[in-house]
């Protein structure tokens, strides 16, 4: 009785182990396949530049544009309030949920290359219907370098650039772009900005101010 009860036990353990030993096995070749990228955003921080905000001289050359904007909200924010590396972490979870053979990392170590973190609001006064407005708003990035602020755009931009996904997760138009040692992110209110939009952007952009 006891010899078949020892046999039994020995049938049972050498079951047990080559059950276990393929689950083990396709977890190490899956974790072996998956390839990890990080995105890098760091940049050493070159000088003390703290850089001058040039927010609200670009934002009133707004107030002419044919939805007559107004900037209705200002101020500084914090880096875990960015609307554009909120977007960018959902982009993220969205790659790495569709594709598991790839495990997107951002490196959030960049913030000591960021000396001042500014946003407006703008609204326009034109009545769209519905009580819709126009309206987006406006973040910029004062880096401590111009190198640090063209590193940062660029890594960016290869992971958002025609990227159809990020405008579906931000639910609205947007542009990212560079100016000397500062970035600037705009995000307009909705898909019914799309006729408006890039009046802003371009406006925008073409405000020129001389360095300080």
């Amino acid at each position: 009785m006891n010899r078949i009860l020892i046999i039994l036990i020995f049938c049972i353990a050498i079951y047990s182990c080559n059950n276990a030993s393929p689950n083990k096995v396709i977890d190490k070749v899956f974790q072996s396949t998956v390839k990890k990228i990080e995105i890098d955003l760091s940049c050493p921080s070159q000088n003390s530049n703290k850089g001058v905000s040039k927010l609200d001289s670009k934002v009133e050359a707004l107030y002419n544009l044919e939805n007559n904007y107004a900037q209705v909200e200002e101020g500084k924010f914090k880096l875990h309030e960015s609307s554009l590396l909120s977007g960018l972490k959902r982009l993220i979870e969205n790659k790495n949920r569709i594709d598991d053979t790839v495990e997107y990392v951002l490196v959030e170590n960049f913030d000591s290359s960021i000396s001042n973190l500014n946003f407006s609001f703008i609204k326009g006064r034109k009545n769209l219907g519905n009580k819709l407005y126009a309206r987006a708003r406006i973040e910029e990035y004062i880096f401590t370098s111009e190198s640090c602020a063209v590193k940062f755009i660029d890594n960016i931009n290869k992971y958002v650039y025609n990227e159809n996904v990020w405008f579906d997760l931000n639910k609205s138009p947007s542009s990212i772009y560079q100016e000397e040692n500062r970035v600037y992110f705009v995000i307009s209110g909705g898909w019914y900005m799309k006729p408006f939009y890039d009046e802003i952007v371009n406006q925008f952009k073409s405000v020129q101010i001389s360095k300080n």
